[in-house]
């Protein structure tokens, strides 16, 4: 058997594949869809929180492709960087490492369009290194971008281009950011949107007071834009996180035993109004959830087919699915994934509940 033979396409389950629609969860998206199209002065920060598996990232692509295909009232206005604060081992200069990171997820094909974008540039609101990054970037010259990103150029190469120095700390860093959210706005560019993955790696791989530093770094980020925001775009944090990471930042004062801490990150969030929780699915949610991509990966007619979710038996496929895979939407689709192909290659002509039984039983 072939996933043909069922009309169906190869890798319907997938449980990575992030180009569906949010399915079950109308209520937590127009939240934050309508924090999204609110008009705001300042900068903001938004919460996700969810188990690992029910949905984060689904949420921020699904963020992402729709300011891709222009459907909010900003879209047109906005610049969004996807990213995760970690990527393999943790940096110890957190402020260097979170903004070359998100010089290198913008890309530099985006960076150089910002900079040629801006025909008469104030330089009055950029310093003389930056204002050098700008003309190469115009310029089209790679080496600026990989300055950007952190790369080390040499003696030389820096002669060339006007720039002094590499960059070396995190508040150089930081300033370099704040330079390009001013080169943004010049670009007509309002919101930079930085999507935040997977933030509970954070309070697992680094210490506290590397996390009161990154969390001081959004702090200081989110209030520059109230000192200068005449001339830079504000910037929107859309942060996802597990709820153990949430409690963890929560109760950071509890563990305490110096001066600073979280509290003043927090008291930017607001986390009452800009948060949305996503829970387990229940039994009727799961089976929205799967027959969502069984309809979506048909290649043929489905009136022809014997019943509306052939080959899947409804509701005894279903309800195993749902069980085993506790409601959690990553697992029961790797469920239904495995059971699928171990399916094809038995030649079973349908999936019921003693087949999917039998399989699930030996994981």
């Amino acid at each position: 058997m072939t996933s043909d033979d069922y009309n169906l396409k190869h890798g319907l389950f997938d449980d990575l594949a992030y180009e569906y629609p949010i399915i079950a969860r109308n209520e937590q998206w127009k939240i934050l869809e309508d924090f999204i199209n609110k008009d705001s002065k300042g900068s903001r920060t938004f919460l996700i929180v969810g188990d690992y598996g029910c949905g984060k990232t689904l949420f921020l692509q699904n963020v992402k492709n729709k300011f891709r295909d222009g459907e909010f009232a900003n879209s047109e206005k906005s610049l969004v960087i996807s990213m995760r604060v970690i990527e393999g081992e943790p940096e110890s200069k957190i402020g260097l490492s979170f903004v070359t990171r998100a010089f290198q997820k913008i890309g530099y094909g985006k960076i150089t369009q910002i900079a040629k974008k801006v025909s008469s540039l104030d330089e009055r609101l950029f310093d003389s290194n930056f204002q050098k990054i700008i003309q190469a970037l115009q310029n089209q010259e790679r080496e600026a971008y990989d300055w950007l990103c952190g790369v080390a150029l040499t003696e030389k190469t820096r002669r060339i281009f006007g720039i002094q120095k590499n960059l070396s700390t995190s508040n150089e860093a930081l300033s370099v950011f704040f330079n390009f959210l001013k080169l943004c706005k010049q670009a007509e560019i309002e919101n930079v949107y930085l999507l935040i993955d997977e933030f509970e790696y954070v309070v697992t791989s680094y210490s506290q007071k590397q996390v009161d530093a990154l969390l001081y770094l959004f702090k200081d980020i989110y209030d520059k834009y109230g000192e200068e925001q005449d001339t830079m775009a504000k910037t929107i944090f859309i942060i996802a996180m597990t709820p153990g990471c949430w409690d963890f930042l929560l109760n950071m004062e509890d563990r305490r035993t110096g001066g600073g801490g979280a509290i003043p990150w927090k008291e930017r969030v607001n986390p009452n109004i800009n948060q949305i929780q996503l829970l387990r699915f229940n039994e009727n949610e799961t089976e929205d959830l799967l027959i969502q991509r069984i309809k979506m990966n048909r290649i043929k007619h489905s009136d022809k087919l014997p019943h509306d979710t052939w080959p899947f038996v409804r509701p005894e496929f279903f309800s195993i699915i749902y069980e085993k895979g506790e409601g959690i939407p990553r697992k029961c689709l790797k469920y239904c994934d495995h059971v699928f192909d171990c399916g094809i290659e038995d030649n079973v002509d349908e999936f019921d509940g003693e087949y999917t039984k039998k399989i699930l039983d030996k994981i």
